[in-house]
Formats: C-alpha cells, structure tokens, sequence
C-alpha cells in the first residue's frame, strides 16, 4: 500500500517548481474527467490490493468497508504530496499513516461505538 502511494502521489514531490499549482490547476480544469477515473481506478487497485490482504478480515471485523480504507488511505497521499518536501519525507509519513491504519482493530464492531 505505501508503494502504491509512493508510486502514484510520491513521485511528483520536489520535481515541481513554483508555478507548479497554476499548471496543476489548468490541467484539472482540461482534463478533470479523465483524472477523475484514474484517481477512481487508483483507489479500486488499492481496494483489491487490501481484499487480498489480511486488512480484508480486519475491516469485516471492524465493520469498515474496504472501499473506504483505499479512499482514505489516497486522500491521506494527496495531502501528504502537498505537505511533504521530499519523498522521503513522504515515504516515511506515509508509512507511518499506512502502519497507524493497519493496526490492529478491536475485535467487534461494538467496540467502535462512541
């Protein structure tokens, strides 16, 4: 999963300059449909790479669906791409929300409630 990340959000850190936003926000505006389903795809080859995992078991247990981790675990990318300097920075941020998120999870949904 953090590779994953790396590999779609962490590649852009520090090769960017100044103007980058501004072209950013251009390249949105042309061809946000055409990101829209990549970003979707990304999300659903998370989603596969954690059903495969023991994450899948987990997320039952906790009553979390597993298209809700993959969302969260690439907004958490998105964010860290513009906050992060490096990619080690990002790498090692991402790491850490990756093993926060892969923790453990109390054994019933009953123990989640608020």
């Amino acid at each position: 999963m953090i590779a994953a990340c790396e590999a779609w959000s962490g590649r852009f850190i520090g090769s960017l300059g100044a103007d980058a936003a501004d072209l950013m926000c251009a390249g949105t505006a042309l061809a946000g449909a055409v990101l829209a389903e990549y970003e979707w795809q990304f999300e659903r080859a998370l989603a596969a790479a954690i059903v495969a995992s023991p994450m899948a078991k987990r997320c039952a247990a906790a009553n979390l669906e597993i298209t809700d981790l993959a969302r969260a675990l690439h907004a958490t990318a998105r964010g860290l791409k513009l906050a992060c300097k490096t990619r080690e920075e990002f790498l090692k941020a991402m790491t850490a929300a990756v093993r926060m998120t892969c923790a453990p999870f109390k054994s019933t949904p009953a123990d989640y409630e608020v």
